[in-house]
């Protein structure tokens, strides 16, 4: 009798089985006998009506009342979830916290903090300590108010000691009218962060705030208190793209358009000025299925645009692209930035440095570096990086001679025929320029180029560093 409760509910289609079995007897039962031992005859067994309580009366009784209380369960998830997810994750944490008998306190993070990592940590605790206040701008100066702020934004996966901290701790702000840029390697935290942003799950500590515009009133809400109405000025487009390949690319856009609640009278010039901006008109009557790699990356960018969203995440829109879509893709990202917030994850440094305003570099689920592209070539990089071209037979050892006896402070990165390549602190500089254009030195180098430290070449140097400490 337990089992026969029990089971209906932990597995349903046990009722759809067993209903189906006893049909089935049922309809046996009226070519069967059984012995009577009063009358020592046989008599038919016969038949039900299929709504007895032992034919299948009971088990459409037990599909409907369960597919009746899943279907309130699901409305009530979809309503509060921001709410159930939070609690959810902050259950689990407590558990964490019980697993390993500790607290679970980042505050020691900031010990290790880049210098402009740790001045934008306390520039969020200090909005959060006035309550967020989206009307404080200094007067007389442009807009660039945050439109997606980070507190303290902490996940983590499994439990005890095989837990796994995906992000840690992360507080950083993302001003308007710009594009940030999220650097890391696979695995760093970019995509939890992400969906940690849209509400696709919640932190295990932190929240997020985006900025909402409305009725001449401005605020910043809470991701995971009011995740629907933080959702309406949210674009996102994902790592992975999320097509329906049986529908064209027209029928994509006006169905996004109408999930973002654009008036049905502006659908159809809203999805034309898209389609004409990432230049898949001639595409757009052909199914999404049919697309090349580039096509589907530009019609997961134009669904993340739709709405006029005033955040909008874009998690590697380049992938898969050649050069030209890509240039052509970065002149559209480009151009999409104002007015609103752009957030940005790549593994290109080249796009990053095309599109970003600021960055910053996730290793192991911390913020390592931040700040704009050019500050953190200037304050994370090795200095400057001198490639020599030099001809002639014994050419190369004279001139690497040479550069050892007057620029003792070069390092010699890398040496291939008639090519060497040096890394050079700021203050060589000088000193390799006057010997280079030493006349006395005519012949020995071909060519030369100076150039500062890339982008690249900080990116892997923090990357190297994670590795080791991990």
């Amino acid at each position: 009798n337990a089992l026969s409760v029990i089971l209906p509910i932990l597995i349903p289609h046990y009722s759809y089985g067993k209903g189906l079995y006893d049909i089935g007897q049922n309809k046996l039962n009226e070519n069967r006998q059984r012995f009577d031992a009063q009358t020592m005859t046989l008599a038919p067994v016969g038949s039900k009506d299929w709504w007895a309580d032992d034919v299948i009366g009971d088990d459409i009784a037990w599909l409907v009342g369960l597919a009746v209380g899943f279907g309130i369960l699901i409305i009530l998830v979809e309503l509060s979830e921001g709410s159930i997810a939070t609690l959810a994750s902050k259950g689990l944490e407590f558990l964490r916290i019980r697993s390993r008998n500790t607290s679970v306190d980042d505050s020691s993070v900031d010990e290790a903090d880049d210098e402009d990592v740790a001045e934008e940590r306390r520039r969020v605790n200090d909005m959060a300590s006035t309550g967020f206040s989206a009307d404080k701008r200094e007067e007389n100066t442009a807009d660039t108010r945050d439109g997606v702020i980070l507190h303290g934004i902490t996940k983590t996966f499994g439990f005890g000691f095989g837990a796994k901290k995906a992000v840690r701790n992360l507080s950083v702000g993302m001003p308007r009218g710009q594009c940030f840029g999220l650097l890391g390697i696979n695995g760093a935290g970019k995509t939890s962060t992400f969906k940690m942003i849209t509400g696709e799950f919640a932190p295990t500590r932190g929240d997020t705030r985006v900025l909402v515009t409305g009725g001449g009133k401005r605020e910043y809400l809470s991701v995971h208190e009011d995740l629907s109405r933080a959702r309406t000025v949210m674009g996102y487009c994902p790592q992975f793209d999320g097509l329906q390949p049986n529908l064209t690319g027209r029928e994509h856009l006006q169905f996004y358009a109408q999930v973002r609640g654009v008036p049905d009278e502006l659908i159809d010039d809203t999805v034309n000025a898209l389609l004409e901006k990432m230049s898949l008109t001639k595409y757009s009557e052909r199914q999404a299925g049919t697309y090349s790699g580039g096509n589907k990356r530009k019609l997961s960018v134009a669904i993340a645009l739709i709405g006029e969203p005033a955040v909008v995440l874009l998690d590697e829109p380049s992938t898969g692209m050649d050069p030209e879509a890509r240039r052509f893709m970065w002149d559209v990202i480009s151009a999409s930035t104002k007015g609103r917030t752009i957030v940005l994850t790549s593994h290109s440094m080249e796009e990053c440095e095309a599109l970003c305003h600021r960055a910053g570099i996730m290793v192991a689920g911390k913020l390592r570096c931040l700040g704009p592209i050019q500050r953190l070539k200037s304050e994370h990089g090795a200095g400057y990086s001198l490639d020599l071209r030099v001809g002639g037979d014994g050419a190369i050892d004279a001139v690497r001679k040479l550069i050892e006896r007057r620029v003792p402070d070069a390092t010699l990165k890398e040496e291939c025929a008639t090519r060497l390549r040096y890394g050079l602190p700021s203050s060589a500089v000088a000193s390799v320029f006057a010997l280079l254009e030493d006349k006395s030195n005519e012949g020995l180098v071909q060519d030369y180029q100076l150039g500062q430290t890339t982008l690249e070449e900080v990116f892997l140097r923090f990357a190297e560093g994670g590795e080791e400490d991990e």
